[in-house]
């Protein structure tokens, strides 16, 4: 009989958790842009269509080439926000360069491309926020933990222990 482990369904389905994430992600870029086009009263077009799920894609692909699916349990939350608004300027500069080349930049209103491009990093670091703060509250109650073994029974030790002690948050 195999013991349960302590790590549960959050170590055993990451894969399927980082999916997930990508699917918010795009989600939240595809949804915003149309808010937006409904807030300025501008018809939602194939054009905005074919830019959002373009749009959807590339984050994706940005996304997970600079690593921000990777587990940021203990991190600095500015290096996550950081890297974020990073990383959704590539996803612009994209878009921009592909609005150049195949001239269809015109097409689109540029108050609610202005404001996509503004507030969709802070809704992406927001939707960020919330998966941290409540991974970090499940960590507290004991799940999605790993267990730490200390050798040593020394000062060390000690000290170590009582830190792994004082911070249930870091799982």
């Amino acid at each position: 009989m195999v013991a349960p482990s302590r790590e549960g369904i959050f170590n055993q389905y990451r894969w399927l958790l980082s999916r997930i994430q990508w699917l918010l992600d795009g989600t939240v870029v595809v949804a915003l842009l149309l808010i937006l086009c409904r807030t300025y009263s501008i018809p939602i077009s194939f054009e905005y269509l074919v830019m959002g799920g373009v749009a959807f894609f590339l984050t994706v692909i940005v996304f997970q080439s600079t690593r921000l699916y990777q587990p940021w349990r203990g991190v600095y939350l500015g290096r996550l926000f950081r890297q974020t608004f990073l990383a959704w300027a590539v996803v612009i500069a994209i878009l921009a360069v592909l609005g150049y080349v195949t001239k269809t930049s015109t097409i689109f209103a540029q108050r609610v491309v202005l404001s996509w491009f503004i507030l969709t990093p802070m809704a992406l670091v927001v939707l960020r926020l919330q998966v941290y703060v409540g991974l970090r509250w499940l960590r507290e109650w004991g799940r999605n933990s790993r267990t730490v073994v200390i050798a040593g029974a020394g000062e060390l030790g000690h000290r170590l222990a009582e830190n792994v002690v004082d911070t249930p948050w870091l799982g």
